[in-house]
């Protein structure tokens, strides 16, 4: 897609649908979002563009804003891996905003796949693969259940640098095949298990400063 209306506008005229797929199963709205163009973005949905039909990896791809533009016009939370790439980032900025969409509806336990990471997951996932402690127990707090990617989530936390920050032993004692096996016997979740070997989150972070736990976390 051409980087103004005008251009578009042009391949409109010439036979383009605007909902139509164009390569590889893609349609003209994911190029949009792609180019990181908010008024772009709000001229396709101005023109007719379906809004759900923006890439599921949209917040890897775009800023805060582009998010919003979607939402405003129709696009459903749970269609795309927000958590994921946000917490990625790094940025403590961006977590407040993309944490906040859990109350319009976003799925924090949604479960993809995001460039620059080699397999599938939640967004506890990532927050295990890119050794995020505190983000790792804010997700648990509010609602991530290991237990929907149990083998991934226990992989990341035991085999990248996020360990440093447990106890002795916890590599071995809880390897992933080890915890798995104990989840089974004991009847006791990875959840809580993860939970109790998380460190406390510190609510003093600019990413953390507004939110607080969920009175009906699980223990």
């Amino acid at each position: 897609m051409q980087k103004t209306p005008e251009a578009s506008q042009v391949l409109f005229d010439h036979g383009l649908k605007i909902n139509g797929t164009v390569n590889f199963c893609s349609v003209p709205l994911m190029e949009v979002v792609y180019k990181n163009d908010p008024f772009l973005l709000r001229w396709f949905h101005f023109k007719g563009a379906t809004p759900n039909l923006a890439p599921p990896d949209t917040r890897e791809s775009c800023d805060l804003a582009i998010v919003e533009i979607l939402i405003e016009h129709g696009a459903k939370l749970e269609n795309g891996l927000l958590y994921h790439p946000a917490l990625c980032r790094y940025k403590d900025e961006e977590c407040i905003p993309m944490m906040e969409h859990l109350k319009r509806g976003a799925d924090i336990n949604k479960f993809g796949w995001i460039e620059g990471v080699h397999h599938e997951g939640t967004a506890l996932t990532y927050a295990a693969h890119c050794s995020l402690t505190e983000e790792a127990g804010w997700l648990l707090e509010h609602g991530n259940l290991a237990t929907t990617d149990p083998f991934a989530v226990l992989h990341g936390l035991t085999t990248c640098s996020v360990t440093s920050n447990f106890p002795p032993g916890f590599r071995k004692e809880y390897s992933s095949s080890a915890v798995c096996s104990k989840s089974s016997t004991e009847q006791s979740t990875l959840t809580h298990i993860i939970v109790s070997k998380t460190p406390p989150v510190d609510w003093s972070r600019p990413c953390f400063r507004s939110l607080a736990p969920r009175s009906d976390a699980a223990p």
